[in-house]
């Protein structure tokens, strides 16, 4: 084998820290924004937070190159401190704690007499911690009994002390056990309404009354009187103490029209306005510091000046993005749902000469007050209703389908294949699976369910 040493060019695409730092702000929502701005500013001895002659100067000196500020570039927005403490007060009452599932049931578990041996009791404390957010007990109760070497009958007397708990049904192994359980305490004399949920809970589903009454041979109305007071009881008992986290939107951007003119804010003027502290950058300069800290504070400098530019150049993008995107979906502003038109991401990327991962990253998280709501800003970015009719957006389409569904006599809902009738009127070619398939996305039963329904609003009232 031969062993040489030359030279050789190559050619290779390398991400800087501060470009890497740059796509990642472009998917940060304002409130994410904020967070990240705090942390640097403890992490950043350089970074302060601008005081309010600072905001005055960096809205003066807005278009010197030399300036670092936020501001650069940018329309600034300055804020009262009392509605940032206002908003801060907001954000730091929202969340409240509530009580678990688990807490609740083992509250009540220390009162009860029965099971009184401990490793009853054991069990009881196992199980109620191990049910799932909807209440239920998932693991079968053979395996429970192999695993505490008892018998399943001595299992299935603690599971039954916890279904009589409140929340009424908890430690079920289904639907269907959750309501029959819920029945024979609150009904216990029921004998029909027990019958109904052990034997026929899929005709129930269904709202197959009248095969329920044929098949127990009693009338059918006291087959729906039942039904109706199924409805009233809870498939799921343990979803009222479900511990998740509630979001709270605060929107990115403000979209308003007047006089048809769109008006577009974003939604910053809250966070912490961030510059450099002029004492490090006048220290950087004193010759009278080592060579190691005037290399530590230059690092920093430099960070802290990519950091800054990072975030107007978020600012710039969100703000460019906003505004396109609104001004193609200004029907919709105008007119409401139903009016979105056909928008790729590929498109909008093209419009503002950017990548189309960039429009990805800056619509992804990001929320828009509208006249018409609060919508995820990918909400306008809208599919064609099919290759073939690129004119026509799905948008439409669903609208067109909810409307015909709203207007629809009760008595005679209408089929799919009247509705694909209905849209080919309306010059939008669909046909009868595509009309139950966006139905179906829409959580719209069939015109066969929707008419029992609708029989049953109509015995009620």
């Amino acid at each position: 084998m031969t062993l040489y040493l030359g030279l050789e060019q190559s050619q290779k695409l390398s991400m800087t820290q501060s470009l890497r730092q740059s796509i990642e702000m472009l998917q940060l929502s304002t409130v994410e924004l904020a967070e990240k701005i705090a942390a640097e500013l403890l992490e950043n001895p350089v970074l302060e937070e601008a005081s309010p002659a600072d905001l005055a100067d960096a809205e003066i000196s807005a278009n010197r190159s030399d300036d670092y500020s936020f501001y650069e570039g940018a329309r600034q927005y300055q804020s009262s401190s009392a509605g940032s403490d206002k908003k801060q007060r907001f954000i730091e009452n929202i969340v409240s704690e509530s009580e678990s599932l688990s807490a609740h049931l083992l509250a009540q578990s220390v009162l009860v007499v029965v099971p009184a041996d401990d490793e009853k009791r054991s069990l009881m404390q196992e199980i109620i911690t191990s049910l799932d957010s909807d209440g239920f007990f998932t693991a079968g109760i053979e395996e429970t009994a192999l695993e505490h070497n008892m018998s399943p009958e001595d299992v299935r007397d603690v599971i039954s002390a916890i279904q009589a708990f409140d929340p009424l049904g908890c430690a079920s192994s289904c639907v269907n056990e959750s309501l029959l359980v819920q029945a024979k305490n609150r009904y216990p004399e029921d004998k029909l309404l027990h019958g109904i949920i052990a034997k026929y809970f899929a005709d129930v589903e269904r709202l197959n009354y009248d095969a329920i009454a044929a098949k127990l041979k009693v009338d059918a109305a006291s087959v729906r009187e039942k039904g109706r007071i199924i409805q009233t009881l809870d498939p799921f008992p343990g979803r009222g103490f479900s511990k998740s986290e509630t979001a709270y939107i605060i929107p990115d951007a403000d979209v308003k029209l007047f006089d048809d003119q769109l008006i577009i804010t974003l939604n910053d003027e809250w966070i912490p306005k961030i510059n450099i502290d002029s004492y490090y950058t006048k220290l950087a300069k004193n010759k009278s510091i080592t060579k190691e800290q005037k290399e530590y504070i230059q690092e920093k400098l430099q960070s802290a000046k990519y950091f800054i530019g990072n975030i107007s150049n978020r600012r710039n993008t969100l703000l460019n993005a906003v505004r396109y995107v609104m001004e193609y979906q200004i029907d919709f502003l105008r007119n409401g749902r139903g009016n979105l038109k056909p928008l790729t991401m590929a498109a909008a990327a093209s419009a503002l000469g950017v990548h189309e991962s960039t429009v990805s990253r800056i619509a992804s998280g990001k929320y828009i007050q509208t006249p018409r709501g609060v919508f995820k800003m990918k909400h306008f970015f809208v599919s064609a209703f099919s290759p073939e009719d690129e004119a026509q957006s799905a948008d439409r389409v669903r609208c067109e389908i909810m409307s015909m569904i709203g207007a629809e006599d009760p008595a005679y809902p209408l089929i799919d294949e009247d509705i694909a009738l209905r849209l080919k009127e309306l010059g939008i070619d669909a046909a009868r699976r595509t009309v139950a398939k966006y139905r179906g996305k829409m959580n719209i039963p069939s015109a066969g369910m929707r008419k029992k329904i609708n029989m049953m609003k109509f015995e009620e009232a």
